[in-house]
């Protein structure tokens, strides 16, 4: 009673301006405060303390974006992630722990009293060895941002990437 639901909406645009091999994506996620969480916590919906719908719980607006690009065998990719979220701080439950136990009267309250800022950019560049197991090397860098009110933290780091990923086709449906 008085919780809020979740919205999820995007786009995926492939060979954008008619350039081969293009590929962008955007997607809005915006779910309402104490939306997965219970009176008590056992029914909530997570499995292993985690939450199943979302990382990030409830209670947050998050704006991604996604570009790819290969050209014969090299690949560029980037990716975009803007959240922001109620804030749990002290005593002061904002409902985006879905784990949490809640009383009906938390629901009342301002859930974005407390807000948090979270900005992660991902960068690579990369070559695939082998296609038909899409075995790959490649080189990155992220960037993390941070800000709450308690205060910010920043994260930056380069890597380099070893990954693969084999498809499995299922016809027997």
């Amino acid at each position: 009673k008085n919780k809020q639901t979740g919205f999820q909406g995007g786009i995926k645009y492939f060979d954008v301006a008619k350039i081969n091999n293009l590929y962008m994506q955007v997607e809005y996620n915006r779910v309402g405060a104490y939306s997965y969480a219970f009176n008590d916590a056992f029914q909530s919906f997570s499995h292993y303390n985690q939450p199943i719908a979302h990382p990030l719980g409830a209670n947050f607006n998050e704006l991604m974006g996604i570009a790819n690009y290969r050209w014969k065998d090299f690949f560029i990719n980037g990716k975009i992630n803007l959240i922001n979220y109620g804030q749990d701080v002290k005593d002061f439950y904002a409902g985006n722990n879905v784990i949490k136990d809640y009383l009906p009267a938390d629901v009342q309250q301002n859930t974005m009293q407390y807000k948090a800022t979270t900005s992660v950019i991902d960068a690579k560049l990369g070559y695939v060895i082998n296609r038909a197991s899409n075995l790959n090397v490649s080189l990155g860098t992220m960037l993390r941002n941070n800000q709450t009110t308690t205060g910010s933290l920043q994260t930056n780091y380069v890597y380099l990437s070893v990954g693969t990923s084999v498809i499995n086709k299922y016809y027997d449906f």
